[in-house]
């Protein structure tokens, strides 16, 4: 069975983007790359079983960012873990 992964903003990223399961992916805002104010966005998750069934989930993700934190700070959150 393999999952893709996919941000429909570039603020967005998610390493790794595909992979076998079971798999986790960390999500990562890139606040360099955030606009400011109130932002939205979507990851789009993709997993395919050994038998050929599809599925697929999206996950909404909003974000602020009201200053600008210092060069280089990001916000990791891990996302996929099955079981957990």
């Amino acid at each position: 069975a393999t999952w893709t992964a996919a941000a429909a903003v570039p603020w967005l990223e998610v390493t790794p983007d595909q992979g076998g399961l079971p798999g986790e992916a960390v999500v990562t805002v890139r606040l360099t790359d955030l606009p400011s104010g109130p932002q939205t966005g979507t990851l789009t998750f993709t997993g395919t079983s050994d038998d050929g069934l599809a599925l697929t989930c999206s996950v909404p993700v909003t974000a602020t960012l009201s200053a600008l934190p210092p060069a280089g700070h990001q916000v990791r959150r891990r996302l996929l873990r099955p079981g957990s």
